[in-house]
């Protein structure tokens, strides 16, 4: 942009769409990264499944075998389960860390009387994104958690003799 004025804000600017920029791609690259990963997982065990209904004859031997203690222990080995809490507790901390974000956001420029000309206000504009969805998954994720458990999808968490919580 030849004789465009400088603004003072401008690399500021520019630092944030660039670290936002490297944030996307980064994303994007562990989405299709974990998207093939889990592709090769059910390839494996629709493979392995499939072999497995190969070798057993009849479906009351592998009843007999689902009811011993063996079966029990490979119907858990096969059993994709995820690394991390369910989800819905990953989306309340996600929600939780951009609400509190994007007050600090709002807090710094309001505190700080070091920030220059239109800076301050892309930093609001950040903090407003910010806080936004952070109070949106957060709400989403309240009204999710109650229809489901009208639903009957989730139990109400009330039960003491159950062994395992259920999974969102």
């Amino acid at each position: 942009m030849i004789g465009a004025p400088f603004t003072p804000w401008a690399p500021l600017l520019a630092f944030v769409m660039a670290t936002f920029g490297f944030i996307a791609t980064v994303f994007v690259i562990y989405l299709i990264v974990d998207g093939m990963r889990r592709r090769q997982q059910l390839r494996s065990t629709a493979e392995f499944q499939s072999r497995l209904l190969e070798r057993i004859g009849s479906t009351r031997e592998f009843g007999d075998f689902l009811n011993t203690p063996e079966g029990e222990r490979f119907l858990l080995a096969i059993t994709p389960r995820e690394k991390s809490g369910p989800r819905i507790f990953r989306t309340v901390q996600t929600a939780v860390v951009a609400l509190f974000v994007g007050v600090a956001i709002f807090i710094y420029t309001n505190v700080s009387g070091s920030i220059v000309g239109g800076a301050g206000s892309i930093l609001n504009l950040i903090a407003a994104v910010l806080t936004a969805a952070g109070l949106a998954l957060g709400l989403s994720t309240a009204i999710a958690l109650i229809w489901s458990k009208r639903l009957g999808v989730v139990e109400s968490g009330r039960d003491e003799g159950r062994s395992e919580p259920s999974r969102l």
